[in-house]
């Protein structure tokens, strides 16, 4: 119904002008809004997931806590809003047991979605896990190759049981099975068919936000 001030599904800008159109700051994520044009009013309707442009060997992550504020910082650089945590698991926590998890979907900073939700990041009874590979950073920039990324986290989100001593050291006598960046399936989170990285080795992380 024009003129009720709603946008619905079968409304649009072009149909609706009055209910439809762009608006930031009015409080509804119409149809020509996004979370890059009106975050204020569309942060709710969705959640963003990126692939850090920075690397770190296993030691600079510094802890879950460090890896979250790297997250953070990464974000806050990029203009993008809301808080931030790392894919990433030791014996302190996993996403499993840190991560809000969010009813929204999450979505790239290139505006791709690659989950409908938290539950199904972790749902890989399909054909993958993700809708798409995350291999793009928070400046929206698509990184290519088959690149490692670290992770210790299972499918579930769950610690898979080597950390760089709960990611505090960058000796390479310390090892473990990373990510992989440019898939989708089982392996972006935990590649059990990759030789061992050890800690040494420069990597991005995923960052998530809350």
């Amino acid at each position: 119904v024009c003129g009720d001030t709603y946008c619905t599904h079968t409304e649009d800008a072009s149909s609706c002008p009055g209910d439809c159109e762009a608006v930031c700051g009015d409080g509804y994520c119409t149809h020509t809004e996004d979370f890059y044009s009106c975050s204020a009013d569309c942060a709710a309707t969705r959640k963003t997931a990126f692939l850090t442009s920075t690397t770190y060997t296993g030691g600079e992550v510094g802890g879950l806590a460090g890896a979250d504020a790297k997250c953070n910082a990464a974000a806050a650089a990029a203009g993008l809003p809301g808080v931030f945590r790392a894919w990433l698991s030791d014996e302190t926590g996993s996403p499993s047991s840190r991560f809000n998890r969010s009813t929204v979907p999450y979505y790239r900073t290139d505006g791709v979605r690659i989950a409908n939700n938290y539950n199904d990041i972790i749902d890989c009874s399909g054909v993958g896990c993700l809708a798409a590979d995350l291999n793009v950073t928070e400046y929206g920039v698509s990184i290519g190759g088959y690149f490692n990324v670290w992770s210790s986290t299972n499918t579930d989100g769950t610690y898979v049981g080597r950390s760089c001593n709960n990611w505090s050291s960058s000796s390479s006598s310390y090892s473990l099975k990373p990510g992989r960046q440019a898939y989708h399936n089982y392996t972006w989170t935990y590649n059990t068919s990759v030789l061992s990285t050890d800690c040494s080795i420069s990597l991005p992380l995923y960052c998530f936000e809350q």
